[in-house]
């Protein structure tokens, strides 16, 4: 096995060199040390709005409001937190009926085929349902009935619903951009769903309050004993009020009578406008869990990206059961779902496979087409993108969870920006609020490192001048609640960039990934490896850097 000799020297500019020689162990070595993660934190890595998750065998698919001018992507899970980007399930043709408003879509498995049901412009209509069909949930879903029925007024947000006997509903809202409320219907669908039973059935509208006057949107139903419970959301989606409750019925029909206790989730100091969610069962059936969206801004607006609680029913003993959001919506720590399986944390790559070890590796706003292995390499293309502090169109940032405790990570990159601001970086990532980075950038008088650090939404940074080495070294290293930076261009004699920063997150993913923000110049970024050193294998390094 072989062993890496690294330099560590004293103040030089605005960089500090340790003139100590240390043996580190091999990259392979701190396999030995493998961590699995049994818990996860909110936000979730999934840039979507309007999140519904269909699960089917072993795997969880994620549908929602992502690419609104083209379709839907579709994401998987064995866990219910770790995702993957699969791809469009639907995408739109020159001459398909929808043609942009891509919004809240549905899936439902119905006599082993998938039925996508979602809302849409016509190229001559404005918003309406449509229907389309696939054999499989990754799609591709094709067009079979659109629109799937016809109207003078704006239609969104369809949610299919099999009772227990068998019958199909469909429930769906009148929008408000076309009416002076939006308002909840619901009608049963014809057996090959191919049309509804008319006429519609009034379920819910808003009466003030959390609600506001203008929206109850988003409807989802689930069956507890001999009642159902629909779920929807209530003020306007951009806001930070944006909030969940429920209605309780004794047939799918109705009538609803709303819960005294609403919203059983809403904003806190920390989240803003959780809405629109579905539920779904953990990997072994015993838990169940709403599935949601808050907003990147605590103000509201923006970006929205993917939450999961836990959801239960508190039995009563003069009264209805109700549905209770458990620790919702939260930003701490919580178990994975029931019957995960743990997750790795810190382990080195190499790159050598033919595939992205995805059992290790999740991708932020992941664009397939901009990255490859290749030659025991991972090649990023750089393209527009940031996660500064509005921004959230960073794309393949590739992630892993980091060790408990002390650590180190590290890659050796080949690159040479040439635009103003075009960089290749390391990070310590909680989400597009909460991060660290430390990038080789183009500056504008040449190659600097950029060390960088948002916290809630607030950014700040510094630099120190570097090389013009394409090949070079980037190094963070944690100890406490320190996070430092360490450059090199030979993997041997390494700079310390300035003097780090105090930073806690509730759960750390470290990684890497390269970006022109504004200059969009398509260039390659190779990374040749990755390397992670946990708590145990660090203690050298610790000593010679008090």
């Amino acid at each position: 096995m072989k062993h890496r000799v690294m330099k560590y020297g004293v103040p030089l500019l605005g960089c500090l060199k340790i003139l100590i020689t240390v043996e580190m162990l091999a990259v392979n070595n701190a396999q030995a040390q493998l961590q699995t993660v049994t818990r996860y934190c909110n936000p979730l890595d999934v840039l979507i709005a309007d999140p519904f998750v269909l699960r089917d065998g072993d795997l969880y698919y994620l549908y929602g409001t992502s690419a609104p001018g083209e379709g839907y992507h579709v994401w998987t899970s064995p866990d219910l937190v770790n995702w993957w980007w699969r791809g469009f399930a639907f995408q739109k043709k020159a001459d398909s009926w929808g043609q942009f408003h891509f919004w809240a879509p549905e899936v439902l498995k119905w006599k082993d085929k998938f039925y996508l049901f979602y809302s849409a412009h016509g190229a001559t209509q404005s918003l309406r349902l449509g229907l389309a069909a696939s054999e499989s949930p990754l799609g591709p879903f094709v067009d079979i009935k659109t629109p799937l029925f016809d109207s003078d007024k704006a239609w969104i947000d369809g949610h299919p619903f099999v009772d227990s006997d068998g019958t199909p509903y469909l429930y769906f809202v009148k929008d408000v951009s076309e009416n002076p409320q939006s308002e909840i219907y619901v009608a049963e669908m014809q057996p090959d769903l191919m049309g509804l039973k008319e006429p519609f059935t009034f379920c819910l509208k808003p009466s003030g309050g959390w609600e506001g006057n203008s929206w109850t949107e988003g409807p989802f139903v689930i069956k507890h004993k001999e009642t159902y419970y629909l779920m929807y959301s209530g003020n306007f989606y951009g806001s930070s009020a944006y909030a969940i409750g429920y209605a309780t019925a004794s047939h799918p029909l109705g009538p609803w009578t709303k819960h005294q206790g609403n919203p059983i989730l809403k904003q806190t100091d920390r989240v803003s406008g959780p809405g629109h969610n579905s539920v779904v069962a953990s990997p072994d059936g015993t838990e169940f869990f709403i599935v949601y969206h808050t907003h990147q801004s605590f103000a509201g607006g923006g970006a929205r990206q993917l939450a999961i609680d836990r959801l239960r029913f508190v039995e009563k003993q003069e009264s209805l059961d109700e549905l209770e959001v458990v620790a919702g919506p939260s930003v701490l720590t919580q178990p994975l779902p029931s019957g995960a399986l743990s997750f790795p944390a810190g382990k080195s790559d190499d790159f050598d496979g033919e595939t992205l070890d995805r059992s290790l590796w999740t991708v932020f706003n992941e664009d397939l087409t901009k990255w490859r292995l290749e030659d025991g390499k991972l090649i990023i293309r750089t393209q527009k993108g940031m996660v500064h502090t509005t921004n959230a169109n960073l794309r393949n940032l590739f992630l892993q969870y980091a060790p408990e405790g002390d650590f180190l990570f590290e890659v050796r990159l080949n690159y040479s920006p040439v635009s103003l601001y075009d960089h290749a970086f390391l990070m310590v990532w909680h989400d597009h609020n909460n991060y660290i980075q430390f990038s080789k950038m183009r500056g504008g008088s040449g190659e600097v490192y950029v060390c960088g650090i948002e916290r809630n939404g607030e950014f700040s940074s510094y630099s120190a001048a570097k090389g013009t080495d394409a090949l070079c070294h980037l190094r963070i290293i944690r100890r406490g609640t320190r996070i430092e930076f360490f450059g090199s261009d030979d993997g041997s004699n390494w700079d310390r960039i300035g003097n780090g920063y105090n930073a806690t997150s509730p759960q750390a993913k470290i990684g890497f990934g390269a970006a022109s923000p504004y200059s969009g110049s398509e260039r390659d970024v190779t990374f040749e490896w990755f390397k992670v050193l946990g708590q145990k294998d660090l203690k050298p390094v610790n000593m010679m850097l008090r």
